[in-house]
């Protein structure tokens, strides 16, 4: 029987096996290793915490946020920053979770409150994921219905560098090399990692044009014969810009074969790619391995010094390579570049700002909607009809008793939704930064600025020039003239050739900030301009709460055209304390009285209201009706202004319930003389 049925088994495939067994293999695997299975919300990378019982999810590295299906909102390509750089930044998103609203990335927490994303800007997507994205960056660009993503040049090379580091692994781990041994004309076969062998390393210290690599494959390669060990930016195919690169270790071998021998004994050699500064790391496990370390540098200041100091290398010699004369030649181009960083830079996106605000609303008053905003008459009557269509009683309640701040909450509301989509601030930000620009190169290119004796002289006479429109710190300025020994037409020059390049980081950085972030660094707010060209004086009728329509703050009387019902600025009847239904025209020639906080809570005769409002004008004409607008908005909510005012609703006359929307529309127009 057991021969059978284990027959039976073996005659089964490996699916019927696992549909039968009752601990699923793959499911006991898959909770040992999955951990918790939560994704972060924007890039999907997995939660690293391991099982559930943890307070945060969190991941070490996060992947570019275009893998997780986000594309920019301006043109639809996929993201390349990570969640590190996101949280951050003064970027928003929108999703499902934020019902499509937008979201500041820095307030992410709100919708993901187990989630904690490290905020570090400097943190990149690792090699592996920029590797994956440049592969399928079409391909997840069609999954995902985006466009592609705009991948920098290095990503496009990730793949031949993750190819050198799997060679340079296998070389170290498993290459194997014919050395002399110890008797006359014998060799061994061994493992290169056995070989006992002394280590070379070579790093940089600061800014140098000498390349080391090419130094070292001069210094490498035997008489008459040329190999490029070490990439270098003089060979082909090596100008590439560094941008994954820093902090690798190269490593190469030298083993003699007995002809034109540049080492008698095999060595290795180490290049540490990048500062040494800023791959501290590296820099230390190699003084801890080396028999010595050459160090290339220009010059050293104290600080760098005390740095070198405080390594410990044991028996490792330091050795200095310097070469002052390829510092003189760069200092020109450092300084000019330090002018544009330090001073210029700053200066120019200041005046952006100063300029920027005034900017918009020559905008706004030249766009589509200029008419709303080309008088306080039309800029009421669009605020009512928006009112009108959304029917928010709350909304009401607010512009009723509080028009001046309801005004400037709707104005700033409309300015942030005008300029959410970036297009139309970036066409403002290119002509204020081009016209800028040109000034500055004009002034570069001043012959009296040329004819100046040194730099100092010449920056100091610049300055002068672009004293109206920058301000440039005197103090960066004079740090950037000591010692400062270059030509004045050459340095001038390098100036020039960077403007463009400063323009663009300047452009970029402005277009990377939310609206709201952009108005509070403008020096004029176009929400408070605009607001002061249509809100007039601001006052309301101490009644009714209608707004005066005199415009402006020089004028004797306030006054309004058409009043409201009373009851919708919270007047009631004193015995019945039901809300007024009756205009203030009518209530003026009347024989009732009214108090309030201004009668010290007495009664007081309507005849006689400029008593207390002397600045108040109301026509005496109980001919004069409400408008059909604030008969139907009244009508509409006679009951919520009753509960809101803690007030009985008013008995509001049949035909006022008759009145239709449009009609109300039409009612507003006509008092407005708006068509």
């Amino acid at each position: 029987m057991k021969d059978e049925i284990l027959s039976e088994l073996m005659s089964m495939s490996v699916d019927s096996v696992l549909s039968r067994v009752a601990m699923k293999p793959q499911d006991e695997l898959f909770r040992k290793v999955i951990g918790c299975g939560h994704q972060c919300p924007f890039c999907k990378v997995p939660c690293e915490a391991g099982g559930a019982d943890h307070k945060d999810h969190f991941a070490s590295f996060h992947r570019s946020r275009g893998l997780g299906q986000y594309r920019w909102l301006k043109d639809e390509k996929l993201v390349l920053d990570i969640c590190s750089t996101g949280v951050v930044s003064d970027a928003r998103f929108q999703n499902s979770d934020t019902d499509g609203k937008w979201h500041p990335y820095k307030e992410y927490r709100t919708y993901y409150p187990d989630w904690s994303i490290q905020p570090d800007p400097s943190i990149q997507s690792s090699d592996y994921w920029k590797y994956i994205f440049a592969q399928f960056n079409e391909k997840f660009a069609e999954e995902y219905k985006a466009k592609p993503a705009d991948l920098p040049d290095d990503w496009q090379v990730v793949r031949d560098a993750v190819g050198i580091s799997i060679s340079l692994a296998a070389r170290c781990g498993k290459a194997r090399s014919r050395v002399r041994g110890q008797a006359s004309n014998s060799f061994r076969e061994d493992n290169v990692v056995n070989i006992e062998m002394p280590i070379f390393s070579f790093v940089r210290l600061g800014p140098n044009k000498l390349s080391k690599s090419k130094v070292l494959n001069q210094v490498l390669n035997p008489a008459q014969q040329h190999h490029d060990f070490f990439i270098h930016d003089n060979m082909e195919g090596g100008n590439i810009e560094r941008k994954i690169s820093d902090g690798l270790v190269e490593m190469s071998w030298y083993f003699p074969c007995g002809k034109s021998d540049v080492f008698s004994e095999p060595i290795a050699v180490a290049n540490l790619r990048g500062d040494l500064e800023t791959n501290w790391e590296q820099f230390t496990f190699l003084t801890r391995i080396s028999s010595a370390i050459f160090i290339f540098i220009e010059s050293m200041c104290e600080r760098q010094l005390r740095l070198l100091s405080s390594c410990n290398p044991n028996d490792t010699k330091f050795y200095f390579i310097v070469t002052p004369e390829v510092k003189e030649k760069d200092e020109c181009w450092n300084r000019a570049r330090q002018f544009c960083e330090e001073c210029l830079k700053p200066a120019i996106t200041e005046y952006t700002f100063k300029h920027l605000g005034e900017k918009m609303v020559d905008d706004i008053l030249s766009g589509v909607d200029n008419r709303m905003f080309s008088s306080r008459t039309f800029f009421q009557c669009n605020l009512l009809t928006v009112l009108l269509e959304e029917m928010s009683f709350k909304k009401y309640v607010q512009y009723i008793h509080s028009y001046e701040s309801y005004s400037k909450k709707w104005i700033l509301n409309y300015i942030t939704e005008k300029y959410q989509f970036t297009e139309l601030l970036e066409t403002l930000y290119e002509n204020i930064l081009s016209s800028i620009c040109v000034k500055t190169l004009n002034v570069l290119q001043d012959e009296t600025c040329l004819q100046s004796k040194n730099v100092s002289l010449f920056l100091r006479n610049v300055c002068k020039e672009l004293s109206r429109e920058l301000v440039i710190s005197e103090l960066k300025v004079k740090v950037i003239t000591f010692h400062n020994t270059a030509k004045v037409e050459q340095f001038s020059s390098k100036i020039q050739d960077l403007l463009g390049e400063m323009k663009d980081e300047i452009l970029s950085e402005l277009m990377s900030m939310s609206v709201d972030s952009v108005l509070s660094r403008v020096a004029m707010k176009p929400q408070d301009e605009l607001f002061r060209k249509v809100i007039g004086c601001g006052h309301q009728c101490p009644f009714c709460k209608v707004p005066c329509e005199a415009g402006g703050a020089d004028h004797k009387d306030h006054f309004a055209s058409v009043h409201r019902p009373q009851g919708i600025g919270r007047y009631r009847w004193n015995e019945v304390d039901v809300l007024v239904t009756d205009i203030c025209t009518t209530a003026v020639v009347s024989a009732t009285c009214f108090k309030n906080s201004a009668t010290d809570g007495k009664w007081h005769p309507y005849k006689e209201y400029r008593t207390l409002y002397p600045d108040w004008a109301i026509q005496p004409d109980p001919s004069i009706q409400s408008s059909d607008y604030w008969k139907y908005i009244f009508a509409k909510f006679n009951e919520k202004f009753a509960e809101k005012y803690k007030a009985k609703p008013a008995d509001l006359p049949d035909d006022w319930y008759q009145i239709t929307k449009l009609q109300a529309l039409e009612s507003l127009q006509k008092v407005f003389n708006v068509h």
